[in-house]
């Protein structure tokens, strides 16, 4: 740029701007100018971002930068930064502070520098500087305001919050991540019906999206709609991914739930059919199967089912495999851990038991309830 500035030709000019080539361009521009800002070269920094990309922080600087050497270009530039979208427009500059401090003055109608303003606190960590800024725009009418409002607003003013999110919604409707976040925040705040209906409406509008779905089992399992949640995440098709393990978790939870259902009618048969089948890695939820799958949740309850039935060989069977299991991945203290202990009390072997009582993770209430209705 130091060679354009000494020879302004159209070559030289083509020659700076064909070594920039990342994905975000006017953030390199908006570096360079910086360096001409504190260096107390405004000029330079008027010519650099004359021939930068059109973008709201670009305009917004010239704007501030040329407010007194030229303010009918000034007014132009800031009257076009605000009627550009906001959509991924992220300031995290601290000398840029200043700049959209005077745009919001020179605005004081319009609530983009205030946003602008309230990003920047943000991502300085002044959660209370964001949040004041983000007070002074509630004309907004962008859906990713009211997500990012909603969010600072969880702790401080949950009510708001809920407004903020039901505001996204209204505005960006077709866009399923604002209906995520409206049902993400009623799972939170445990509004179980609420849930229900929010995430049956947003399932039948993005019937391919994971995240809805998911979000509308996890509803269903909540008012002890099991089947039904079965139901629905029979028709989730998710893509191999990290963390794909969660889909798989709340399928074994989900036939878990059905099974203890059938349980709790007697039809022992059926509680066996769902219990193998939440030992299944289906190729549409995304996740493969491990070496060696912990399965002592389902298994502790199968071999109580077989007793049941009247097939004592068959649960003694799966008892030892259950007992092979742990004592073969001891140093294993995840949530199936607990199971391992119960059989091997079960067998006489009070003392691993114990040991391992110490360290495992206690059951989820409703599933410790199970264990002792079906263990008497």
């Amino acid at each position: 740029f130091e060679g354009y500035l000494l020879e302004p030709t159209a070559a030289r000019l083509a020659e700076f701007k064909g070594l920039i080539r990342n994905e975000l361009p006017h953030e390199t521009y908006l570096e360079m100018a910086m360096f001409y800002v504190r260096i107390g070269r405004p000029e330079e920094a008027v010519t650099l971002l004359r021939n930068a990309p059109e973008q709201v922080e670009v305009e917004i600087w010239l704007a501030y930068l040329l407010k007194d050497s030229a303010p009918q270009e000034s007014r132009a530039r800031l009257d076009r930064a605000m009627g550009l979208s906001p959509l991924l427009v992220f300031p995290f500059r601290e000398e840029s502070i200043p700049v959209f401090e005077w745009a919001a003055a020179a605005r004081p109608l319009d609530w983009k520098p205030m946003y602008y303003l309230g990003l920047i606190m943000w991502g300085k960590g002044r959660i209370d500087g964001a949040r004041a800024f983000f007070a002074r725009c509630d004309d907004a009418d962008f859906a990713p305001f009211f997500l990012a409002r909603g969010y600072l607003s969880k702790e401080n003013a949950p009510d708001r919050a809920l407004a903020d999110f039901r505001r996204a919604v209204e505005l960006d409707g077709r866009n399923w991540r604002v209906w995520h976040n409206l049902i993400g925040y009623f799972e939170a705040l445990g509004q179980k019906g609420e849930t229900l209906e929010v995430s049956t409406k947003a399932a039948g509008l993005f019937p391919e999206e994971v995240p809805i779905l998911v979000h509308h089992v996890k509803a269903l399992l909540a008012l002890g709609r099991n089947d039904d949640a079965a139901s629905a995440l029979a028709g989730v098709r998710a893509l191999p991914y990290e963390g794909a393990s969660d889909i798989h978790a709340l399928y074994a939870r989900t036939h878990i739930a059905v099974a203890l259902d059938r349980m709790g009618r007697g039809d022992w048969g059926g509680a066996v059919d769902e219990l193998e089948k939440s030992k299944l890695y289906p190729e549409n939820l995304g996740t493969g199967a491990p070496f060696e799958p912990d399965t002592r949740l389902q298994d502790f309850f199968e071999a109580v089912c077989q007793d049941r039935i009247g097939n004592r060989v068959k649960a003694d069977a799966i008892r030892n495999a259950v007992r092979d299991y742990s004592l073969k991945h001891w140093d294993e203290r995840g949530p199936n851990a607990y199971f391992g202990g119960l059989v091997l009390e079960r067998m006489g072997k009070k003392a691993k038991a114990r040991e391992l009582f110490k360290t495992a993770p206690a059951p989820e209430p409703e599933i410790l309830a199970a264990v002792r209705k079906f263990s008497r």
